[in-house]
């Protein structure tokens, strides 16, 4: 079985906004998703939601392990 991976590379703006990035991302998945290949798997940077160096956000924009 072939599983097509798709992997999403982000700019990381500081005055970005977790819901501003959120759409960004939702924007390019809907972008994928038309796509006529469709993948099974679609990969993010590790950090995306927050950034990597907005350590002054990561605890207001952390989410629980558990829900």
């Amino acid at each position: 079985m072939m599983i097509n991976v798709a992997a999403i590379q982000l700019a990381l703006c500081d005055h970005e906004t977790r819901a501003d990035r959120f759409l960004r991302v939702e924007q390019r998945l809907e972008q994928i998703y038309q796509s006529e290949i469709k993948p099974h798997l679609v990969m993010l940077p590790e950090m995306w939601a927050t950034g990597f160096i907005n350590f002054h956000r990561y605890t207001a924009e952390s989410e629980p392990l558990c829900p």
